[in-house]
């Protein structure tokens, strides 16, 4: 048998060769193994592990709640069915999942790990810019009440009135007359053209709403022209400003653009330049009479829709 063997891994060279690669075999074999067990023990150890008060948000916006990181995890529960640790392979994929689901995100920019066990995480948020209130049916005085983007992705939605709008959003423009409701899930483009219509116009209110104190745009379907919307603004004491369209779906919808052409932003730039000669007219007419709401009741109400 001995002999078969021999014969087998040839000469002298050729057998040492042979030893050589087997007591390597064997090292990498045991150390292997003992890698796997103290890896295994690291692993456990809680001086890798991290809990959600170690995550930090690098820069977070104002508005974000402290709550955050919790609703992020919330929404992937199977992420915590192990502890979060430091040295696990997914821990990265396992960090930019939990994020990515949360419908405040746009996107994430950067996760990094430091020992102490401690992650940074650098976000880019979606940006909050209105409140589209939709009377219930059956619900007495309360609302639906959506948060969306400049976009037209809605955030979140809760039941309520105007006035339990979280202070932090203040800044934020309350919608009405919208008709339609969202048909995807939460983080989400809403569907609704006038959506992203009121949207655009909300984030370019959303600049001088604390000098112009516009808080609420209302909006109807341009029978006219069955698309777009008429939007009439009120400022927080009641002021009523015609605003007109804000005709941005009517122009990319004739040129079949889709919302990230080049072209699709080029349209949305020369809106916005039209829309700012509106925006300019009322800013002289509050610095004229110290506000829009002391503007004289003979040029009221105040309209720009052939501007």
């Amino acid at each position: 048998m001995l002999k078969v063997i021999f014969e087998f891994l040839g000469g002298p060279s050729q057998r040492s060769v042979w030893i050589q690669l087997g007591v390597l075999t064997f090292f990498f074999l045991v150390g292997w193994n003992l890698w796997k067990s103290i890896h295994l023990q690291i692993e456990n150890s809680l001086d890798y592990q991290i809990g959600l008060k170690d995550i930090q948000i690098v820069s977070p916006p104002q508005w974000l709640a402290p709550t955050f990181v919790k609703e992020a995890f919330e929404s992937r529960p199977r992420f915590l069915n192990k502890p979060l640790n430091i040295l696990a392979p997914d821990i990265l994929e396992r960090l930019a999942l939990a994020f990515e689901s949360h419908p405040f995100v746009n996107r994430v920019e950067s996760i990094r790990i430091q020992y102490p066990p401690r992650v940074l995480v650098k976000l880019q948020f979606r940006n909050p810019v209105a409140f589209v209130v939709i009377p219930t049916l059956n619900s007495g005085l309360n609302s639906r009440i959506y948060m969306i983007d400049e976009d037209g992705y809605y955030l979140s939605v809760y039941e309520g009135d105007s006035l339990t709008i979280p202070k932090h959003f203040q800044n934020c423009s309350i919608i009405r007359g919208i008709k339609s409701v969202p048909i995807s899930p939460i983080g989400e483009y809403w569907g609704d053209p006038l959506i992203y219509e009121s949207a655009a116009l909300a984030s370019f209110l959303m600049k001088e709403q604390e000098a112009l104190q516009i808080k609420n745009i209302n909006v109807q379907l341009n029978e006219l022209e069955r698309i777009g919307g008429i939007y009439n603004l009120m400022t927080t004491a009641g002021t009523q400003i015609h605003w007109g369209t804000f005709p941005l779906n009517e122009r990319l919808d004739y040129y079949k653009l889709e919302q990230t052409d080049s072209k699709a932003q080029a349209i949305r730039e020369e809106v916005a330049e039209k829309q700012r000669l509106k925006l300019e007219y009322l800013k002289k007419l509050a610095e004229k009479y110290g506000s829009l709401d002391s503007v004289p009741l003979d040029q009221l109400p105040i309209d720009l829709s052939n501007l």
